[in-house]
């Protein structure tokens, strides 16, 4: 999972690995998809409050990209929140995604500050 993100985030998008590496990992529940024994899609679920959690780190293997991955990890961490007993969720993703996450059920708040290049923009869905 680290090494799809250190790919993905940092080599791909030139994220700080300062921001990558946040410390929120042992803390998070994560979720991976493999194919033939190599890290394909990864995301994590990061709870906030009781009733609150924040889905991030979502990345898939170029790859793998436009399979439906990416829809599949969203689905299986609002699953797991629900298992959890979080009722709401948000995630932070990059602006040129927001139809992308719109389709699953996502509005968006505000915009975000960037990190490196990218616009970020918050999204919230009640579960």
């Amino acid at each position: 999972m680290l090494e799809l993100r250190r790919i993905v985030f940092i080599e791909e998008q030139n994220i700080p690995e300062n921001l990558e590496l946040d410390q929120k990992d042992e803390i998070s529940v994560h979720v991976a998809a493999f194919v033939e024994g190599q890290c394909v899609a990864t995301g994590r679920l990061t709870p906030v409050t009781d009733k609150y959690a924040v889905l991030s780190r979502i990345a898939i293997h170029k790859e793998y990209r436009s399979k439906g991955l990416g829809k599949e990890v969203v689905k299986f961490l609002e699953k797991e929140s629900v298992l959890r007993g979080f009722k709401d969720v948000s995630l932070n993703p990059h602006a040129y995604l927001e139809d992308f996450y719109n389709r699953l059920g996502y509005k968006k708040i505000k915009d975000l500050e960037n990190v490196g290049s990218h616009p970020l923009i918050l999204m919230e869905k009640h579960l």
